[in-house]
């Protein structure tokens, strides 16, 4: 018997907004769900098994594109398997399937480790760590608590918006974190 989610997403058991485990094969994909704010985990080192019992422990929504993981894996609880070939399609299946909104919480979540952004005190240590004229052109800046990465909101956060199809603007018209 298919999974809840693969049956016939979405699925009142998902948790909103969900959190993800990626299948190695849609780590861009991944990268994408975190620029939109959602939870979303991959490791290339692990195999898919061990990845799906990830998924389960968690109770995260497995999101994969192989056709064999009934066959061949364990059940996972909850998961999607996503039907188109290349990364933007999957995305756009991804959300539609779940019906997610991408642009709820876009750029709020640190692309590299995952974890939340936070506002960025200026300092002179932090300025430092800046291409130049970024404060200048972006006064707002966050930072992850996690791996102190730095993020502004950047020509490459509207590029990203577009490809995407995020509405980059708060509802109160404010900009969203990058």
């Amino acid at each position: 018997m298919p999974s809840p989610c693969h049956a016939a997403p979405p699925h009142p058991t998902i948790s909103s907004p969900p959190a993800f485990v990626i299948d190695h094969m849609l780590i861009r994909l991944g990268r994408w769900l975190r620029l939109c704010g959602y939870d979303a985990v991959w490791n290339p080192a692990l195999r898919t098994r061990d990845l799906i019992r990830l998924a389960n422990a968690e109770q995260r929504v497995f999101v994969t594109c192989n056709s064999h993981i009934r066959d061949n894996f364990p059940a996972p609880t909850q998961w999607v398997r996503l039907t188109a070939s290349t990364p933007l399609p999957q995305f756009r299946e991804l959300v539609s399937r779940l019906r997610l909104d991408p642009s709820a919480q876009a750029f709020s979540r640190c692309a590299v480790c995952n974890h939340p952004l936070v506002p960025a005190d200026p300092s002179p240590a932090m300025e430092a760590r800046l291409p130049p004229r970024v404060r200048e052109r972006h006064p707002s800046l966050w930072r992850c608590e996690s791996c102190d990465r730095l993020y502004w909101r950047g020509s490459h956060v509207e590029r990203t918006a577009r490809l995407l199809g995020l509405d980059p603007r708060e509802p109160n018209g404010a900009p969203q974190p990058p």
